[in-house]
């Protein structure tokens, strides 16, 4: 742990009389934030993952049942979707016996064609439950930097959490993102404050913070194995040794705390299993009925279902984690072994790259939090080196950083996302806080101030549209060059597309095309144009690949980068009304 300088008179006096202001910080930077997320909340379209989450989440309170969304964990949606049991939408519900089916995006379409007010009603109540998620982010990153760089330090890492665009971009979603990150933090600063603690206690709040991580995105069920060696690997270069009753020491001791903390994760899946209401617990290996050729054993033609393990000497085995969650982990392996069509950087290919997600921090991470980064990362290796101490424990946060970015960058069957890696972006900001010990005084002032309020006057003079972020080095309208999908059109500009078409009456005939197809319906669309007898509508993914007829077209971003619509790749884009939507005029050819 870094250890800061003592203070001379002035720059205590400094703090003293700073604290005298911290009410009035907090409630200017309150204020700023609520500005952008309700901004980003209440003017965002549904997204496409979210028109699933929500019907699933309720679908989930109301039966019981944990077979809808089985690919993510239900926690954030269960929660999101707690005052929606007070007006629930009207679906009928159906559970399927197939590992292939998706019903919760049956249950989106079912959803979304309800009273349109009535939707986005409940979108923005669910969309408010998230702020849970984020104030528990707040707290830990801020928890976490105080402890290791001092009160400058927080101040910073929960500035840095607060204003990042993607931040404020998943904390308006119901999704699993923005909860995987905050719960990430949350685990990590509990077994950080366990880990150096003098005479740890059983390790129970490590054990339920694991859980709830687990229980927000899969991708945490790597701190199982890790942690308990992050602890033998500590203890034993710290050459930690607990005293025995006579006051001598036991060396064989260094391996105590991670027995005692591999024994507690047994808590750890009782809490797992009681959010699914333990659902198929300890189901027989050998009765699943897997699809993924790695617990198939060869690869099974589509529809039908195997299992390696069936005849084997483990059939008999128990598998003690939900039935559903066992059945989703297998589920995302198919995809992972069939691939998808991948974006990067005006290219399309079948499966995706290993730097996808190194490359899509480099351009929506802000230039100023990089460079906080940096700071952080260098200093902190430089420090290592001149004290020979490469172990120090403000070395973890990165440890998880790296690992969770590894983890994720390892399955290249598809890279649509950098969503999936922002579990990794609070560790960073940790990182990045140790500028404000290496810099003091107005230095470190400046340096905070200066790499904040770029990111946020941005996204002030632009409400609403922090997914379409991208840094200086891209620029904030060329975004959809190098990235597609939820990285800056995912449906949240869909209902400011029906705004614009009600402010252009002229634009007309008009062809609409939504990057989300469970987003508007074409009954919205024409209700919200004015002139509905002039419109086209275009739900899906429909190919130009020929010439386009006459007319206007407006569309998302994700559209126009789609091979189907390459025929607009080479049309001249007559505006912009939105950094994610475009504007085209075809006339007769």
């Amino acid at each position: 742990m870094f250890v800061a300088r003592p203070m001379s008179s002035f720059q205590q006096d400094t703090v003293v009389r700073l604290q005298c202001y911290q009410p009035y910080a907090i409630g200017l930077l309150a204020t700023m934030f609520l500005y952008l997320w309700l901004s980003q909340s209440f003017r965002s379209g549904v997204c496409l993952d979210e028109s699933a989450h929500i019907p699933a989440g309720v679908y989930h309170l109301q039966t019981g049942q944990m077979d809808a969304y089985r690919v993510n964990p239900p926690l954030p949606r269960m929660v999101a979707t707690i005052p929606l049991l007070f007006f629930p939408p009207n679906i009928q519900w159906k559970s399927y016996d197939s590992p292939y089916i998706r019903s919760e995006y049956r249950f989106a379409n079912e959803w979304l064609n309800v009273d349109q007010q009535q939707l986005r009603t409940q979108l923005f109540v669910a969309r408010m439950m998230m702020l849970l998620f984020f104030s528990l982010g707040l707290w830990s990153i801020v928890r976490w930097a105080n402890a290791m760089y001092g009160s400058a330090a927080a101040w910073l890492a929960g500035c840095m959490w607060s204003f990042n665009p993607d931040v404020i971009t998943y904390s308006a979603v119901v999704a699993p993102d923005l909860p995987a990150a905050a719960s990430g933090l949350f685990c990590g600063y509990h077994f950080w404050s366990w880990l150096q603690t003098e005479a740890r206690p059983f390790p129970w709040i490590v054990a339920t913070t694991v859980a709830l991580a687990i229980l927000c995105k899969f991708t945490w069920l790597f701190l199982l194995p890790t942690l308990p060696l992050i602890v033998v690997f500590h203890d034993a270069y710290n050459r930690r040794q607990l005293p025995l009753d006579g006051g001598h020491s036991d060396n064989s001791r260094v391996t105590k705390d991670a027995v005692r903390l591999f024994l507690s994760f047994s808590w750890t899946l009782v809490l797992i299993n009681s959010v699914s209401g333990f659902d198929g617990t300890g189901t027989r290996l050998g009765d699943f009925e897997f699809i993924s050729t790695r617990l198939v054993g060869v690869e099974v033609p589509v529809r039908e279902t195997g299992n390696r393990f069936a005849a084997g000497p483990l059939a008999w085995l128990p598998v003690p984690l939900p039935k559903q969650m066992v059945l989703g982990l297998d589920y995302l392996q198919w995809e992972f072994e069939r691939g998808m069509p991948c974006y990067l950087n005006r290219e399309w290919k079948n499966r995706g790259w290993w730097y996808f997600y190194l490359y899509a921090m480099a351009v929506k991470i802000p230039l100023g939090y990089w460079l906080l980064i940096t700071i952080g990362l260098v200093t902190a290796t430089a420090d290592a080196i001149r004290r020979w101490r490469v172990l120090e424990m403000e070395w973890l946060p990165i440890l998880f950083a790296v690992t969770f970015i590894s983890v994720v960058s390892s399955q290249t069957g598809f890279t649509h996302h950098v969503r999936y890696v922002l579990p990794a972006y609070g560790f960073l900001f940790l990182l990045a806080s140790r500028s404000m010990v290496v810099f003091g005084g107005r230095w470190r002032t400046a340096l905070a101030v200066g790499s904040l309020a770029v990111v946020v006057v941005s996204q002030a003079s632009q409400p609403g549209l922090s997914h379409t972020y991208f840094n200086a080095a891209v620029g904030p309208n060329d975004g959809w060059r190098h990235l597609g999908f939820s990285n800056i059109d995912w449906g949240q500009s869909s209902f400011r597309m029906l705004e614009w078409i009600e402010q252009h009456p002229e634009q007309r005939p008009l062809t609409v095309l939504f990057a989300n197809p469970f987003g508007p319906s074409k009954k919205t669309v024409e209700a919200n144009s004015g002139v509905s007898n002039q419109m086209r509508w275009r739900e899906t993914f429909e190919p130009f690949r020929k010439d386009a007829e006459p007319g206007w077209y407006l569309m998302s971003s994700m559209q126009f980068i789609s091979p189907e619509n390459e025929f607009f790749q080479t049309q001249e884009i007559v505006a912009r009304p939105f950094p994610d939507v475009l504007l085209f005029h075809i006339s007769k050819q």
